[in-house]
């Protein structure tokens, strides 16, 4: 399955407060990036994963994310951040799904690279750049 999109919700906020938002298409279907999220505007707060949504070659599907820490992260003023890959999977024979969210250095710098090269003209790229240089 390949991600193409999510929705966030600020914690503390109130009904009707989740952004839905598509993929960064940065490739076909079964590029590695293909599901890239950027989630521009974000005013400094906790924010959480509520949703993502699916497909594959014949499906699109939309899963509730379970109650956990590990879909939350902590946006600053002035400060990308990144919530790292979101692996599902589906074991045979069952109805669940597994959702666990998956930190790589190397995969977080690959997707900013993709974002600032995308947006170069973004006020947010100078930025982006010095966050990459902080990584490697």
């Amino acid at each position: 399955m390949s991600l193409s999109g999510v929705a966030i919700a600020k914690l503390k906020g109130g009904p009707g407060d989740e952004i839905l938002i598509g993929s960064f298409k940065t490739g076909g279907i079964l590029s590695q990036l293909s599901g890239l999220v950027v989630i521009p505007g974000l005013e400094p707060g906790r924010y959480k994963i509520t949703k993502v949504k699916t497909q594959n070659a014949n499906l699109w599907e939309t899963l509730n994310i379970p109650p956990s820490d590990d879909f939350t992260i902590e946006v600053k003023e002035k400060s990308p951040v990144y919530f790292g890959q979101i692996q599902i999977k589906h074991p045979v024979g069952s109805t669940e799904r597994e959702i666990k969210i998956i930190y790589d250095k190397k995969r977080e710098i690959e997707s900013w690279k993709m974002v600032s090269a995308k947006y170069k003209s973004s006020p947010w790229s100078t930025i982006i750049n010095q966050h990459i240089t902080s990584l490697e």
